[in-house]
This record gives structure tokens, sequence and C-alpha cells, in this order.
């Protein structure tokens, strides 16, 4: 399949289209919708819903046993991948130090060549309150492997609540998923850390 390349600054609403697909833009991701499919084609004359001697049915019609609505339905079947939302992945190279993860750009980020144990600065977040803000960080790891030991939120320090209350051991020539989960009640932040190992 050919790469898409959806426009860089879309406003909310955006329809971008490619072959059959209208991708739209909420603001966050673009969300994929499959046309609707062609008419299907018209079913064969119905013989009568009462035997032999019953009157013959209309082309498609619904009197008719194989008539009804055609063949693949009187509107076509859905296109495969309807109702699929696509989000865009976003790509660092050789993280270290402090790295931005802009939540306007959206919340799935690959990480290849990272240098170091590294800082997740997460900017633009909504503040608002009974929210949870996930973040899914790929990291496609070298010989030496490396983590996001620790998370800011505008710059701010946050503490990592990792599952088992343990610090995750990175694995070298891995693919490893780190999740986040930002959770804002009562004016504050609460962070949720989760790692996985893949390969």
């Amino acid at each position: 399949m050919a790469a898409i390349n959806f426009p860089q600054s879309p406003t909310v609403g955006y329809v971008f289209v490619a072959g059959n697909v209208n991708y739209i833009w909420d603001g966050i991701k673009w969300n994929a919708s499959v046309a609707t499919g062609p008419a299907g084609a018209t079913g064969a004359t119905g013989f009568g819903a009462t035997g032999a001697t019953g009157t013959p049915g209309t082309p498609g019609g619904a009197t008719g046993p194989t008539g009804a609505t055609g063949l693949t339905g009187s509107t076509g079947a859905t296109g495969a991948g309807a109702n699929i939302a696509i989000e865009s992945l976003n790509v660092r190279t050789g993280a270290t130090g402090s790295v931005e993860h802009d939540y306007l750009l959206g919340g799935l980020w690959l990480h290849t060549g990272v240098l170091n144990n590294f800082t997740v600065n997460f900017t633009n977040i909504p503040t608002n309150n009974n929210n949870v803000i996930n973040f899914t960080l790929l990291i496609f790891q070298g010989a030496t492997p490396y983590y996001p030991n620790a998370v800011q939120i505008e710059s701010v320090s946050q503490t990592i609540n990792w599952a088992d209350n343990t610090p995750p051991t990175p694995n070298s020539n891995k693919k490893e998923i780190v999740s986040f989960s930002l959770i804002r009640s009562s004016n504050a932040w609460t962070v949720i850390g989760s790692f996985s190992t893949y390969g």
C-alpha cells in the first residue's frame, strides 16, 4: 500500500480523499470513512412465494425467493475498512534529555536510535478535571536499550506510577511499547505507566 501524505496543518473537519477513502481530521487524528459500495446486481426474477403456481416476482423484488435485494444487496456491500480510525504516527530519532511530545500532534510516537534514557515532556495538555489522556511510545531498541524514565507535563516533573510499582527493564534489539495515562483530577495529575516487550 502506498504511503498517504496527509496535509500538515488541517483544520477540524477537514476532509482528505485518497482513493475511495475519506479521511476526516477531528483535531487529534485522521478518521477513515469508506463510501458506500456500488449498487448490487439486480436479482433474478422470483418464482412466487406460493410455489410453481405463484405469480412471478418482479426483478429483485421481495416476493421472489431469489429476488429480494439482488445478489449483493440493493446498495452494495460496505467497503472493507469502514469506520477504522487511523492515527498519525509521530517519529522521533536520537532521543536524549527532555523530549517534547505535543498533544496537538497526536498520542502515538515512534522512537528510533534512542541515545539514552530520556524524559518525556508532554505539552499542550488540556487541564480539564476528570479526564484521562493516553499516550503510546513505540521504541525500536538497538544493541543498548533505553526507555523514558521520567515524565514532565508542560516541563513540570511528575511521578510515574509504574505497573507493579517497578520501573521497567528495557531489552536489546526488541520492539517495546511504553504507555502513559495522564489522569487529571482535583486540579492535579496522576501518571500511570506500563511497559511491554515484543519480538
